[in-house]
This record gives structure tokens, C-alpha cells and sequence, in this order.
């Protein structure tokens, strides 16, 4: 599961530096966006409700790596929050996009994906690779 999610996060960091070189012309970043929408639901996805239920069973006697788990998982239900957001104003196809305003709004929701992925490399893997010790 480490392994996967670190190839994940270097995924949706190479995606962003892509977008981030396209921005300034929404008609060139768009189509890169559905890319970077697809990884972002498939890493999602992998930190589905099981997964924090065997982490948060785990680590049931050790309180401080269960709050860090209560905090990563808030965390991660804020960013998806944020991420249907910022797809529905950018990618959805009703809408057309917000050109004007997509390099701020991108820069601020990829800020927020680098530090979740930031984020999980510091606290949620070495919580995993303890798992996968034993």
C-alpha cells in the first residue's frame, strides 16, 4: 500500500507541474484536467472506508497516531469537498469553465493537494509502514 500510494502522489505532483505550465491558457490546461481528475479520484479511492477503519483498528491503543488518523481522514473529506468545488466551476461540462479565474483557483486547489500529499508522505506512510512490519 505504500508503494502505491507513493507512485500516486508522484503521479498527481508530475500532473500538477503539467497544469501549472498550461494554466495561464485554460483552453491548453483543460484537457489536462480530466487526466489529473481521474488520479485524483483513483488516490481517493484508495483511502477508502476500509482503509481508515484498519488503520483507526490498528492503532487503537495509541492515542496519538489515532488523532493524527482522525485528523488525516477530516483532512481528506475537506479536499474532496474542495475537489468537487473546483470541478464543477472548472471541468464540468454545463458550466464551460471560468478561464478568468482558473490559474488562481487552480494555484490554491493545487496548493491544497501538495500539502495533503505532503502531508500523508510525513504522517499517514510511516503510520502504514509500521502495518507492514509486523
Amino acid at each position: 500500500m505504500v508503494k502505491s500510494l507513493k507512485v500516486s502522489h508522484q503521479m498527481l505532483a508530475e500532473s500538477v507541474s503539467q497544469i501549472q505550465s498550461a494554466s495561464r491558457s485554460y483552453s491548453q490546461a483543460k484537457p489536462l484536467l480530466r487526466d489529473f481528475y481521474e488520479k485524483l479520484l483513483n488516490h481517493f479511492s484508495r483511502q477508502g472506508g476500509t482503509f481508515y477503519e484498519s488503520l483507526f483498528q490498528f492503532y487503537q491503543d495509541d492515542r496519538p497516531s489515532g488523532k493524527m488518523l482522525e485528523f488525516l481522514l477530516h483532512d481528506l473529506k475537506d479536499l474532496k469537498v474542495r475537489y468537487l468545488v473546483f470541478y464543477e466551476l472548472h471541468a464540468a461540462e454545463m458550466t464551460g469553465g471560468h478561464p478568468k479565474t482558473f490559474s488562481l483557483d487552480f494555484a490554491e486547489f493545487s496548493g491544497a493537494i501538495l500539502a495533503r500529499i505532503r502531508m500523508e508522505e510525513d504522517y499517514l506512510l510511516p503510520l502504514l509502514e509500521k502495518i507492514s512490519e509486523i
